[in-house]
């Protein structure tokens, strides 16, 4: 007796529509097998010799690279400047020594001389002042070494007179303020308080036109 093929397993899945609430929907028969998913592509094998495939980079300067330069600019900058000040800091120096060291000292000889009918300290005073006086002037840093070296030149030449004639020593003195404070003036920055309020001349030395300075 033949009995009829059984039908082949793998054979396509027929769409069947139904109708639900006037609508239509298509489903699949049935006990069919789910359908297979392709196999994954195998990637290609490495070859040293062949460029990746993807987009190329532009060629650039890297971060590091850029901080890095920059810094070797700013300190080459740096460098320039300094050797273009250098020379004119060390003798702005040398003169500010000079000036605090060497010029406004040399007035304190006179300290050694005592002239007659004057107290003591109010000499002392005087002769102090005029060292304040000295120090402001070469503080403003206006005058050259050949015009500090001449001013103290001046002023030991003073001290030496009024040691050997210690009756002008007064004039000897009034005669440095007068000179002195009309540099300081000269050279006196902007904003700075008055050169003849910062010092006061002292009473005991001759005013200009050869009266005595009042009292303050």
């Amino acid at each position: 007796m033949n009995h009829p093929d059984p039908p082949e397993r793998n054979e396509a899945r027929t769409p069947m529509t139904t109708s639900s609430n006037g609508g239509t929907s298509r489903t699949w028969k049935a006990g069919d097998p789910e359908p297979t998913p392709p196999p994954p592509p195998t990637p290609a094998p490495h070859r040293p010799d062949v460029e990746p495939v993807g987009p190329r980079r532009e060629p650039g300067v890297s971060g590091r690279r850029f901080v890095i330069w920059s810094v070797v600019v700013i300190a080459l900058l740096w460098l320039v400047v300094f050797a273009i000040l250098r020379p004119a800091l060390i003798n702005a120096k040398r003169r500010s020594e000079f000036g605090r060291k060497e010029l406004a000292p040399s007035v304190l000889a006179m300290l050694q001389t005592q002239p007659p009918g004057v107290d003591p300290r109010v000499w002392d005073d005087a002769v102090r002042a005029g060292h304040a006086l000295l120090a402001t002037t070469t503080d403003a840093g206006t005058l050259t070494f050949e015009e500090m070296t001449a001013l103290r030149d001046q002023v030991r030449a003073a001290a030496d007179r009024a040691r050997e004639r210690p009756e002008t020593a007064a004039a000897e003195l009034a005669s440095l303020w007068n000179d002195v404070a009309a540099i300081a003036r000269r050279s006196q920055r902007p904003g700075e308080p008055d050169v003849d309020r910062r010092h006061p001349r002292p009473s005991i030395l001759p005013a200009a036109d050869g009266r005595e300075s009042s009292p303050e």
